[in-house]
């Protein structure tokens, strides 16, 4: 398990994301009024992990490993201890693929802008357009000190001089118009050409610098997509044709083919000659690394946190690096040693909790790691392969971090220093919300099995059933020590002992409930998705408060007023509030972004968790006058 401590700060208006290295900047504190309502000023900060989904990756000339950011139209760059750093400019549109060009700048291919672009070192951009560019794809240094594209739409292989003079080859002039042969990958052969795959016609090509085509196929040839020299001096590709049908593929500069399949090969994407003279390649199919020698021997390597990788190459440190489903990138020795250098760090965040440590701690739904959060913004992750789709938090009487399992039917326990252990049995089904409750023990809702599940910090699990639990999700801990929790399936409100009896049930609405909180001078407090808060006070009434949305989870706030996130039906993302007396307000601000989790921080704001495109937010409440 490998914390990794990673930053990015937003642009607002585009959401564009940027990644600094030693301290998380966000986008400033802005301070927002309400609508709806009367309440305190507001001022919000967000924090991010690293830009998703990276892409292609390349080497750079001064060492580092650089990345293409389709999903933020940028251009990244890592170092190989970690550091990030990424670049946008106007005329970086979906880049695709990257590679160090004989100038000295990296090159890479704008899909969405039909262009070729390069980037210095320093940052500085400039963008080659043409009418004969169309989607291109692949791009690579040439022998002849110019850099070689292909088109995936035009059935063309560009060429650009580092001047930006453009020149492009058809490979098929005789195809029937609308014909595409969608040209993907392309490499220089060692016989000085330029190959390349033909993924719909399922050919490998070879140009010439004068421009000069041959084509080559076989029924072993399946959707190829990428290409590199082999320490051979054959041509090794990959059919990415799905499933057992899977293959890696070899030709010679004569054009004799020759594949190779095993039970391990699943839709391969990218490939490269290792520095061990094996191929690599990345197995988006099952989640893997590959390797195959140039006799055709092949060996993968499996590990949590690969997944579906893409991209690889060799990196200046002699490992391999590769993309994980374009949201993180990772490297691997060439003895199969695999460790994150970079992870998203904030990946469909879901609940969040205040920590013993005072920082803020959450689960990533999307890459299934445990994050950590200071008040100032450095976010840490932490991975183990019990943890799968983490999604609630508390911190325990044991000083540790517990967490429910939803993916794995398990319950977690992380400490502050990121160990991890895993609790489970034929009980726990589908956990949720989990609760830490005065008798020391923590409490989980199995939404699975409709069941109210106990654990003692030393991992002894009990759970207790009843017909009025049905499907609960939310459990939170009274002013009454008993534990409260939410039936969504029977529209109702529970209360249960320490010893496991349930001695009240209360309705709650009639769609079902949610989240569930203490509020203020003893009351509950939860939220129904139909659209109301709900309110319970000491004497056990229930009060109803609509909303104008669908509330998901809600916590005691530092004014004393009760906050939830909310969905508006008109499809803004708001922060709701409302008071002991039921008056509403809403917080609205183009950082909010499908909040879910909400907490009370250990600085005195409220913080939140969005799920998409993934953050952390804070929303620091100005006191009352």
């Amino acid at each position: 398990m490998v914390p990794v401590v990673l930053v990015r700060r937003m642009w607002v208006h585009r959401l564009t994301r940027l990644m600094g290295v030693a301290t998380l900047v966000a986008a400033g504190l802005v301070v927002v009024g309400f609508a709806g309502g009367a309440g305190p000023a507001v001022s919000i900060r967000v924090f991010f992990g690293p830009v998703p989904h990276a892409d292609a990756l390349a080497v750079g000339p001064e060492g580092g490993v650089w990345f293409t950011g389709p999903a933020s139209d940028s251009i990244g760059r890592v170092t190989t201890d970690g550091s990030i750093s990424t670049f946008t400019a106007a005329g970086i549109s979906d880049p695709s693929a990257i590679t160090t060009g004989p100038d000295g700048a990296v090159w890479f291919t704008n899909r969405g802008g039909n262009s070729i672009g390069r980037i210095t070192t320093a940052g500085a951009v400039t963008v080659f357009t043409s009418h004969e560019i169309h989607e291109p794809r692949a791009i690579t240094a040439g022998p002849d000190g110019a850099l070689w594209f292909s088109n995936w739409v035009g059935n063309s292989i560009g060429r650009i001089t580092t001047a930006g003079t453009i020149r492009v080859f058809l490979v098929a002039p005789d195809t029937a118009p609308g014909e595409e042969l969608s040209l993907d990958g392309i490499a220089v052969g060692p016989d000085g050409a330029l190959w390349f795959t033909a993924y719909d016609a399922g050919l490998i090509g070879r140009i010439t610098t004068a421009g000069v085509v041959t084509e080559f196929s076989a029924r072993s040839i399946c959707y190829p997509t990428s290409i590199t020299t082999g320490s051979d001096g054959a041509l090794w590709f990959t059919n990415n044709c799905g499933g057992e049908l899977s293959s890696i593929g070899r030709i010679t500069t004569d054009g004799v083919i020759t594949a190779y399949k095993n039970a391990s090969i699943n839709n391969p994407a990218d490939i490269v000659t290792g520095p061990d003279g094996a191929l690599w390649f990345a197995n988006s199919g099952n989640n893997s690394i590959g390797r195959i020698t140039t006799n055709g021997t092949v060996s993968t390597f499996r590990q949590a946190g690969i997944r579906r990788p893409g991209s690889v190459i060799v990196g200046p440190d002699d490992a391999l690096w590769f993309t994980n489903d374009g949201d993180s990138i990772s490297r691997i020795t060439i003895g199969g040693k695999v460790e994150a250098i970079t992870r998203t760090s904030v990946s469909s965040p879901s609940a969040i909790t205040s920590g013993p440590d005072h920082a803020l701690w959450f689960g990533n739904a999307g890459d299934d790691s445990i994050g950590r959060i200071t008040t100032s913004g450095t976010v840490t992750t932490f991975t183990d392969a019990s943890i799968h789709d983490p999604t609630g938090i508390v911190t325990g009487a044991d000083g540790a971090l517990w967490f429910t399992n939803s993916a794995n039917n398990a319950v977690g326990r992380i400490t502050t220093r990121g160990k991890v252990t895993s609790f489970s049995n034929r009980t726990i089904r589908k956990p949720t919300a989990i609760t830490a409750g005065r008798d020391g023990a923590l409490w989980f809702a199995n939404t699975g099995n409709s069941s109210i599940g106990r654990i003692t910090v030393r991992g002894t699990i009990t759970s207790f059933t009843g017909p009025t639990i049905r499907a609960p999700t939310g459990v939170a801990t009274g002013p009454d020590g008993t534990i409260w929790f939410t039936s969504s399936k029977s529209n109702a409100i529970g209360r249960i002992t320490p010893s496991g009896r349930i001695i009240s049930l209360r309705r709650a609405s009639t769609c079902g409930s949610n989240s569930i909180t203490p509020g203020p001078a003893k009351t509950i407090w939860f939220t129904a998705p139909c659209g109301s808060i709900g309110r319970i006070d000491a004497h056990d009434r229930v009060s109803t408060y609509y909303v104008d949305g669908n509330p998901a989870q809600i916590a005691l706030g530092p004014d004393g007023a009760v906050w939830f996130t909310l969905s508006n039906n008109d499809g803004r993302q708001t922060l709701g509030r409302i008071t002991a007396g039921g008056e509403l307000s809403y917080v609205t601000d183009p950082r909010i972004a499908y909040p879910d989790g909400i907490t009370r921080g250990p600085d005195g704001a409220l913080w939140f968790s969005n799920s998409y495109p993934g953050s952390i937010g804070r929303a620091r409440v100005a006191a009352h006058r």
